[in-house]
Formats: C-alpha cells, sequence, structure tokens
C-alpha cells in the first residue's frame, strides 16, 4: 500500500467493537514486562494503541493542542532497505493536513543509532511530501506542567467538551469576583449547584481556567480565567507578571488571569470571555 493510501485509510479507521483504533503495526500489550498500553483519546473518540510512557504522555500533549484535529499511532509504513520506518503519529490539523511526530527519549550524538534512525525517516517523509518533526522527552516537558495536564485531562478533560464547561464555570468565577477564587472554592460552587466535579478540571484543560504557575494542583491553587490575547479588539485584559504562567505550556499569544486582580476587572474579563474565548480555547 503506498503512502497516500496508508494515510487515507489510517484517517478513515474506527474503532472495533472493542473501542480500540489501530494502526497498521500491532503493539503487543499485556506482554510481561511490556511498556504498551491504550489511551482513551477524546480527539479520535477511542482508545489508541501506545509503545511506552513516553508515547502516552505525548498523547496528553496532543489532545491539548487545539490545531490538531485527530491522530493516530503507528498507522504509516515506509518501507526502506535500512529497515521498516514507523513513525511514531500521524496527525491532521484543522484543516485536513497530515504531518508525522516521532516520539525519542534522546537524540544526538550520544545515540547515533536513533539519528540513523531518524535521518532515514526525515527522507522518506520527505520524499512522501511529508514533514516530520521529532519530540524528545525534553521537549514534552518544556511544552507543559505535565503532572497537571495528565490530572485535568484524566478527570474531566477527556469526558466534557469546551462548549459544555465555559458557561457554567464563568457563572460561577462571577460568583467569586469580589475574592481570589481557588480550586477548593470552586469546587464548593459546582457541588452547591449540581453540576459535576470534573467540570474544574475540564475547564482548566480547555483554557477556559488556569492554574497559577509554581502552585500545586490542589484545593489552596489559585485560579484564573484564561483569556486569548486579540489585536486592536478593545477587549479587556489582565496585566500578568511575568512568574504567572499557563499550567499548560508557554503560549506568548495568550494570558494567563492574575486571581489577585479579578475584583478590579472581573465583569469585563467575564463578558469578554463569552464573546471572545472561542479563540483561545475552543475543541470542536
Amino acid at each position: 500500500m503506498n503512502i497516500e493510501s496508508q494515510i487515507a485509510a489510517a484517517r478513515s479507521a474506527i474503532a472495533g467493537t472493542d473501542g480500540v483504533i489501530r494502526g497498521r503495526r500491532k503493539p503487543r500489550l499485556g506482554k510481561p514486562g511490556g511498556r504498551g498500553s491504550l489511551f482513551f483519546s477524546a480527539k479520535n473518540d477511542g482508545e489508541i494503541p501506545v509503545r511506552n510512557r513516553l508515547q502516552r504522555q505525548y498523547c496528553y500533549v496532543i489532545e491539548a493542542d487545539t490545531e490538531i484535529a485527530i491522530y493516530r499511532t503507528d498507522a504509516l509504513e515506509f518501507a526502506t532497505s535500512f529497515r521498516a520506518l514507523w513513525p511514531t503519529f500521524v496527525v491532521w490539523d484543522r484543516r485536513g493536513r497530515a504531518s508525522l511526530r516521532e516520539v525519542v527519549a534522546l537524540r544526538g550524538a550520544a545515540v547515533p543509532e536513533v539519528e540513523t534512525r531518524l535521518h532515514a525517516m526525515t527522507l522518506a517523509a520527505r520524499s512522501a511530501g511529508l514533514t516530520l518533526d521529532v519530540i524528545t522527552t525534553r521537549d514534552i516537558h518544556d511544552l507543559c506542567n505535565l503532572q497537571i495536564l495528565e490530572a485535568v485531562y484524566d478527570r474531566g478533560g477527556r469526558r466534557y467538551r469546551a462548549e459544555e464547561v465555559r458557561e457554567p464555570i464563568l457563572d460561577l468565577m462571577q460568583l467569586m469576583s469580589h475574592k481570589a477564587p481557588t480550586v477548593g472554592t470552586l469546587r464548593s460552587l459546582l457541588q452547591e449547584h449540581a453540576l459535576p466535579s470534573g467540570y474544574l478540571e475540564a475547564a482548566i484543560f480547555h483554557r477556559v481556567l488556569a492554574v497559577r504557575n509554581g502552585q500545586t494542583f490542589g484545593p489552596d491553587a489559585s485560579i484564573g480565567i484564561w483569556q486569548a490575547r486579540k489585536a486592536r479588539s478593545g477587549t479587556t485584559h489582565f496585566t500578568i507578571p511575568e512568574q504567572v504562567m499557563s499550567s499548560l505550556g508557554r503560549c506568548p499569544d495568550e494570558l494567563v488571569g492574575n486571581p489577585g486582580e479579578l475584583t478590579a476587572v472581573a465583569d469585563g474579563v467575564l463578558a469578554a470571555a463569552r464573546s471572545g474565548h472561542d479563540a483561545g480555547g475552543r475543541d470542536d
């Protein structure tokens, strides 16, 4: 099967009766001492196989990437004279354009066999008109606070969509506009209003809310509204201290609300968030 046909088949693949979307390469899941497992993907609406923990960690990053629509694992094979090459991920952006991601623990002179494989894979991808990005362990940890990302995805992000949680969460944040909100106070309000507890984690995952950088994700952690920057829009924004960053990654075009400033600008920001937040956190 040529590369174009493989990509088309991968994109149209659906979950089997067991709920798993399998690629052409079949990892040995459940092997004693093995590291293969299944990851539930909200973007793919099914479970996908991953061969090791590093690949699983990068799945969380992909799920949080609003530019990626769907993705598959081990779905594409390059048959070369060197060996059969299997890029870890095939991803499609929201315009339907496919590209490849290869996840490795390390690269460089210290691991020449990895560099040889990556070089061959890059050439094969280029000949097929595809781009290949190499992702290392360091890249994953530079992109996000993995501990928080895993927690908010598993506890709510994979279950509730952005449009489902945005309005209820912003309404509750308005009730707390007279004080600095925390994870614990918002959790209590969700319970009082008979809303799912997982809405809190889903709101953080979908960038409706953000946790103040450097804080452990616990009841006392300060939270604020994540507001996308809009040029010449007249939208009110928080003034953000340098130490306040997103808990989900480095996004220079987006701002994270400083809970200490909620009192002064709560009404304006909440109104702006309702009317313009889709630019920064839509997940559909």
